[in-house]
């Protein structure tokens, strides 16, 4: 699933949640999350976020000059943040959750190398719901383009340099009628 020159900053599995674990979790966080529509300002223009979002975490983050506050972790995602840090031999006290609606709800290209989340930031997405296409471009180069197909249940790790050498994004797909949750643990500092 990987290509080989991406392996050392990105690792994929494909069933890290069970078919009924990843169909449990999105059914709960569809009915049990305050989601909210932001705001974004990009160049100089506002914009309504082409996704809902919320942020749970034991620290303020910002990102695109948005403030997220701190919230506790519902019992659900304690436990799978617990997971993860047991399997990944880290610890990650934040999640942002993405909902995607839809194939007209996305994610623009970007890095995630806010100063909080340190110089070689560890983060660990899960993907619930409608496989989506994952785009990683190189920053430098011949900023070669490589497209992951996200499965529900999935995780992908973004770790070392991929924050510093790569942009990554989820771009629109009309013809994709149904929705997709992208739960990122990250440690911010």
């Amino acid at each position: 699933m990987i290509p080989p020159e991406l392996q050392d900053d990105f690792v994929y599995i494909e069933n890290f949640l069970s078919e009924d674990e990843a169909d449990d979790l999105m059914n709960y966080l569809i009915e049990k999350i305050d989601w909210e529509e932001r705001e974004i300002t990009l160049f100089g223009k506002t914009y309504m976020q082409p996704r809902l979002i919320k942020w749970i975490g034991e620290s303020e983050y910002t990102y695109s000059n948005e403030r997220m506050r701190v919230e506790t972790f519902p019992r659900r995602l304690e436990v799978l943040r617990e997971r993860l840090g047991r399997e990944l031999g880290c610890k990650f006290n934040s999640v942002l959750l993405n909902y995607y609606r839809d194939g007209n709800d996305s994610m623009g290209r970007h890095s995630d190398d806010e100063k909080e989340l340190g110089t070689r930031p560890i983060i660990a997405s899960i993907s619930l719901g409608v496989q989506r296409d994952f785009v990683i471009v190189e920053k430098l180069g011949m900023k070669k383009r490589y497209v992951l197909p996200l499965e529900h249940g999935s995780l992908l790790v973004m770790r070392e340099d991929s924050q510093k050498l790569y942009l990554h994004e989820l771009p629109k797909r009309k013809k994709v009628k149904e929705g997709r949750i992208n739960l990122t643990f990250r440690y911010v500092y």
